[in-house]
């Protein structure tokens, strides 16, 4: 979908990047403020890391026991034959991105777009563009049982959290996902 936009509309704009949020997030402080010094070809995905074996056995898009896995190994072998690329995959929960313009370009080369999860395909399809990734904790959570501020689970983060880390100077200010109206004092 938002490489459609792209193709219709967002190639004519002028723009440097565009951040792509999640409906369910909740972001209490600009952008600007969030993610300083980010440069024009830069990317930002949340929760970036390698594709490891601990992700490989946990990840419903990866793992072995998964309808997914089929989807993930036709995808290693299609960068393997496509892009000479065999360095390893990598990882992110698509809650929060920032694409930088080319990014777009790059992905529009790519012949088949269908194969493989925006999860791990969007980070590797990145590292294969030679793009510099932006680096930021926004505090993912993955595999734990921890209060962290995104989480890709529909489990909704609790206002006592929020206002905690609000009442903190480097608390988070963003958060995945949130369902309600946010009203501070509440």
């Amino acid at each position: 979908m938002i490489l459609d936009w792209y193709k219709k509309r967002g190639r004519n704009l002028d723009w440097d990047s565009i951040a792509i949020i999640q409906w369910d997030t909740l972001v209490l402080d600009s952008l600007s403020k969030q993610f300083p010094g980010i440069k024009k070809n830069q990317i930002f995905l949340s929760g970036v890391r390698p594709l490891d074996s601990e992700v490989e056995r946990h990840w419903d898009w990866t793992r072995t026991d998964s309808d997914e896995r089929k989807n993930y190994l036709a995808y290693i072998e299609y960068i393997k034959k496509e892009y000479n690329y065999s360095d390893g995959l990598l990882a992110s929960l698509f809650i929060f991105q920032i694409f930088p313009r080319i990014y777009f370009e790059k992905y529009l080369s790519v012949s088949n777009k269908g194969i493989g999860m925006l999860e791990y395909k969007v980070p590797t399809y990145a590292k294969i563009f030679n793009l510099p990734f932006y680096n930021k904790d926004l505090g993912v959570r993955w595999f734990s049982d921890e209060a962290k501020p995104l989480n890709a689970i529909p489990e909704e983060i609790k206002d006592d959290y929020i206002m905690e880390q609000l009442s903190k100077d480097k608390g988070w200010r963003i958060f995945h996902p949130y369902y309600k109206i946010f009203r501070k004092g509440t």
